[in-house]
């Protein structure tokens, strides 16, 4: 069975959560609420699959892991997180395929490993709303990095995920 990290109350992972991706008509019937401290549970997961890489987890070369690492199938959909406008859609440095999602309350959403992006710069989006695709490749494993900045700090994403 597949295996997912959800946030536990201290804001660490656990991987014993089953994780399903929400049905596009009931993403659309949620509240939304900003991604802000009161907003615990405000950010979707944005493609199905097992963490393989948490916050602070010690990368290749030494540095710590800015975000998380979601191990989806291959050719899976990516769906916007949040609510917000495509600040960033195209390759970028050693991120690849990167997506930047600001949203209105001053977050900045990123989005990389995908093999294919369908977000254009200036476009709204609304979560659940597919903005990617993985890779059509198994080996190596495609990961999807995600990672939440406030003010360009770097933010444990698992302090907002929703659970489940």
């Amino acid at each position: 069975a597949r295996r997912a990290a959800a946030a536990n109350a201290s804001g660490g992972i656990r991987t014993d959560a089953a994780v399903t991706a929400p049905r596009p008509a009931a993403v659309a019937n949620a509240n939304r609420k900003p991604l802000g401290a009161e907003a615990r549970g405000g950010l979707l997961r944005p493609t199905n699959g097992l963490v393989s890489r948490s916050w602070g987890d010690k990368l290749p070369g030494g540095e710590s892991s800015k975000g998380i690492y979601i191990q989806p199938r291959r050719n899976s959909d990516v769906v916007a997180p949040v609510d917000g406008t495509i600040e960033y859609a195209g390759m970028f440095r050693s991120y690849g395929q990167l997506l930047i999602i600001s949203t209105s309350d001053g977050y900045h959403i990123l989005l990389s490993g995908m093999g294919r992006i369908y977000a254009s710069p200036g476009q709204t989006v609304k979560t659940g709303e597919p903005v990617g695709r993985m890779p059509d490749r198994e080996i190596p494993a495609p990961e999807l990095y995600l990672e939440v900045r406030q003010a360009g700090t770097p933010m444990n994403p698992a302090r907002w995920m929703k659970s489940g």
